[in-house]
């Protein structure tokens, strides 16, 4: 038997295939932020591909996504995207800004 490949961070590579999260997200709730904020510029979202490639959005906040699938129910991820023109560095989406403020984003499937 073949072992599974290896993506980065030890996951394998084709968890995509099993993944339950593929797919497009609105975010509807925030720890931090009202939803007047999340839709501010446009409904706040998250897409998860199956290539991992995904792209999110919530107030004045964009980003790519760089993600690794760890199993039908959970991935990882690491961002490039922009707050207000700045670099930044149910689903719970967990953020850490660099360096500034920790959120808790709440998600359903569109």
């Amino acid at each position: 038997m073949t072992p599974p490949k290896k993506r980065r961070g030890g996951v394998r590579k084709d968890a995509a295939s099993e993944s339950r999260l593929i797919g497009t997200w609105r975010i509807y709730e925030s720890d931090l932020w009202n939803t007047d904020y999340l839709d501010m510029v446009d409904p706040a979202t998250m897409t998860i591909p199956a290539n991992g490639l995904g792209e999110s959005c919530f107030g004045v906040v964009t980003y790519a996504t760089d993600i690794r699938f760890a199993g039908p129910d959970d991935i990882a991820f690491t961002f490039a995207g922009s707050d207000e023109g700045d670099e930044v560095g149910v689903l719970e989406i967990e953020l850490s800004f660099h360096p500034g403020d920790d959120a808790v984003l709440k998600a359903r499937r569109m």
